[in-house]
């Protein structure tokens, strides 16, 4: 004998249950649904369509279908992602920089310079030796065209400018970008100075560091990408005559790190080379 849903609460909300179900299928067949559903079914075989004809992957035909971009933005979007993918696989150049060269913001020759400097460098090729030092507990020493080195911290970094507190000094100084030479550790400096030559002839002239930018001088970055592979020791003259020797081992945009003999650093400002340094001290 069948038991009754009579008297059972658990049977008799399935039962309502059921009944529910039943309801929201009968509305799901009422003539408007019907229609929804067909037009639906018709979209879809049309880009299904789409998409094997022109080769674009079925959501981008959608797109095309509803407007939302025309089959020529779809085509050059795949063409763009097809050529970054080559460009980062084949190539191997940086990621974000593969990216402009795809959208045609940057040449490819570009590119793979700037991703062996990044290699070498980082990837805040932007960054110079002073805004490195920025926060650091460690203390440095800077070269200045006025004052000569100073040893302390750097505790502010800007654009332009910087705060400085020497050694055993409780007075911070703002000191502009433009008057820097070279920044390196402070247990660094005797041998840095050690290393240092003096070019006579530039020295006579009687230049100090400079805002103009049409009077600084940067050396190709083609040419100092060869010189670090070549592993070469090269010569940074600055406008007063000082010199900086030493095995260039990386550079970015504002400046490059010169390594000496003994494993020692130190990070020279392109804004303050003469002219003379244009090459670096080598004609090859």
């Amino acid at each position: 004998m069948r038991a009754s849903v009579d008297g059972d609460p658990a049977r008799a909300g399935a039962k309502d249950i059921n009944a529910g179900w039943r309801k929201d299928a009968a509305k799901k067949l009422r003539p408007g649904k019907r229609q929804l559903t067909k037009e639906k079914e018709e979209l879809r075989a049309v880009a299904m369509q789409l998409a094997k004809d022109k080769g674009v992957p079925i959501v981008h035909a959608y797109r095309i279908l509803k407007g939302q971009a025309t089959l020529n933005d779809v085509l050059k979007g795949m063409m763009r992602k097809e050529r970054f993918e080559q460009l980062v696989i084949r190539e191997g150049i940086d990621r974000e920089l593969a990216g402009q060269v795809a959208s045609g913001h940057l040449s490819k020759k570009r590119a793979q310079i700037l991703t062996r400097m990044r290699v070498l460098r980082g990837p805040k090729l932007h960054v110079d030796g002073v805004a490195a030092a920025h926060g650091s507990k460690e203390l440095y020493a800077v070269n200045f065209f006025v004052d000569g080195w100073k040893v302390g911290y750097v505790k502010v970094a800007r654009p332009y400018d910087f705060d400085f507190l020497e050694e055993g000094s409780v007075e911070l100084h703002t000191r502009f970008k433009h008057d820097v030479k070279a920044i390196c550790p402070a247990a660094d400096l005797p041998a840095v100075k050690e290393s240092m030559t003096t070019d006579d002839v530039v020295k006579s002239q009687g230049l100090g560091g400079t805002e103009q930018r049409a009077e600084r001088v940067r050396p190709d970055d083609e040419w100092m990408l060869k010189l670090v592979a070549g592993g070469r020791v090269v010569r940074f003259t600055m406008r007063d005559g000082d010199g900086y020797v030493g095995q260039l081992r990386a550079f970015g945009r504002w400046d490059a790190d010169l390594v000496l003999p003994g494993g020692e650093v130190v990070t020279v400002f392109f804004h303050g080379l003469h002219p003379v340094a244009h090459t670096l001290g080598l004609n090859e």
